[in-house]
């Protein structure tokens, strides 16, 4: 084999190791953001392979490109060999890009991952020269030479600078394209997002889109989100203990037209549902959120579990007149809704700080505190027993007993096991502080 096919066989074997580190890293690390184990291998293994195919393809249309712009040299001057290697690379990147894009099996990231991958390979092609013509000259001076080929250098930091780019401008690409998106609010990973790019599952399953885990009160695929002409719909696919939109228990396999802002409840946790050049979420009003309003007919029917709604699978339409748009209905406030305050109570507590603070809970009855007591949704805070103290009000104030929690039961400050609460004492219950309130 001569110099010249023993260096295109290195060249070739370079590319396609970088496609696939690359594509199993970025693809992989994407999985792992979206959540489960599932996303995180699925995202490893397709990474590779459709990274591995697309650098090849792009690296195929790149590679005569560059060839014909430098007229086969490889001592061309730099003024020619930067804009060639820029075009070579850059579709080198794109074809990188969209393979990691398609091994999220959704149509608007691959694009996503075109775009990124372009602008990845694009950055990292006008710089090779420069950079490698560096590292080769400090090499050389190194081993006491002033003239000869070191190209090692140079393409190691050329493989991070095109995996660090690629995998950046694609995240950025993401973010700036992406018009809906859910935040998680409270519960496990809060603060976590996830794009709404299409027909949107969300359960304990670990293949849903969505993955809400550690939180047995929440089904495998409790519910579902369908973008429609610029529309998102929620329903909730027969949950044994219910999905709730804004406060209220969604009636079992019933679209509602979503809004910005709107606070998904499952179980114990709370995604907030957001748009992209909306006016910020209004905030809850004395721990209640505004209710869902109806739009209209649907254009959606109703899904069940066995609809076969899962992973890239659309949900199939049917005509307006066959599911007619149905009002949310009120009902009792589940264990990841506070209850609202309601004109017979004497007493509420108000959230001072934490997860909660803002919100209102009205104490029209003897109430029981805890992470498994459905009246305040303290299920998020590992400090709280399950079940941590009793609240009793009366004429006189609010009886408080603490049922031999780990952590205690605090009163302006002080470790009680019984007390009474009157109006601007506070009470805190693992971390979250409230304040007593006449209502």
């Amino acid at each position: 084999m001569d110099t010249v096919s023993a260096w295109a066989a290195w060249e070739s074997s370079f590319t396609m190791a970088i496609g696939l580190f690359i594509g199993g890293a970025v693809g992989g690390l994407g999985g792992f953001l979206q959540g489960g184990k599932t996303h995180t291998l699925r995202g490893l293994g397709l990474g590779m392979l459709l990274g591995l195919i697309g650098i090849k393809l792009g690296d195929g249309i790149g590679s005569p490109i560059f060839q014909v712009m430098t007229g086969g040299r490889f001592d061309a001057p730099i003024f020619i060999m930067i804009p060639a290697r820029l075009v070579a690379l850059t579709l080198s990147g794109a074809g990188l890009g969209l393979g990691i894009g398609a091994a999220s099996l959704n149509k608007k990231k691959t694009l996503q991952g075109l775009i990124g991958g372009a602008i990845g390979g694009a950055l990292a092609g006008g710089s090779f020269d420069i950079v490698s013509n560096a590292l080769g000259s400090i090499v050389l001076r190194a081993q006491g030479l002033t003239s000869g080929e070191v190209g090692g250098p140079g393409r190691a930091v050329f493989a991070v600078l095109i995996g660090a780019a690629t995998a950046l401008f694609i995240g950025l690409v993401e973010q700036i394209a992406r018009s809906a998106w859910l935040r998680l609010e409270l519960g496990r990973n809060e603060g976590r997002e996830w794009s709404i790019d299409g027909p949107t599952m969300v359960g304990r399953s670990e293949a849903a889109q969505v993955p809400i885990f550690g939180d047995p009160q929440i089904a495998p695929n409790q519910c579902a989100i369908q973008p429609q002409n610029g529309q998102y719909w929620l329903t909730d696919l027969a949950s044994p203990n219910g999905t709730y939109l804004n406060g209220q228990r969604l009636i079992a396999n019933q679209p509602v037209m979503l809004t910005q802002g709107a606070a998904i409840g499952l179980g114990s946790s709370r995604l907030i549902f957001l748009l992209k050049g909306q006016p910020a979420p209004p905030r809850p009003v004395d721990g209640r959120f505004p209710a869902p309003q109806p739009a209209g007919p649907s254009p959606l029917a109703g899904y069940g579990p066995s609809a076969g709604i899962g992973l890239g699978q659309p949900m199939a339409p049917v005509s307006a007149s066959a599911v007619s748009m149905a009002p949310t209905v009120a009902m009792p406030a589940a264990s990841m809704m506070p209850t609202t305050a309601m004109p017979s109570a004497a007493f509420t507590l108000a959230a001072m700080d934490g997860p909660l603070a803002g919100q209102r809970f009205s104490l029209s009855g003897p109430t029981e505190i805890g992470r498994e007591a459905p009246a305040i949704p303290l299920a998020f805070d590992g400090a709280v027993s399950r079940r941590h103290a009793t609240l009793t009000p009366s004429p006189a104030g609010v009886a408080v007993s603490d049922l031999g929690s780990s952590n205690g039961t605090f009163v302006d400050g002080q470790r009680v096991q019984q007390a009474m609460l009157q109006p601007g004492h506070t009470l805190r219950v693992g971390t979250t502080t409230f304040r007593l309130e006449q209502s």
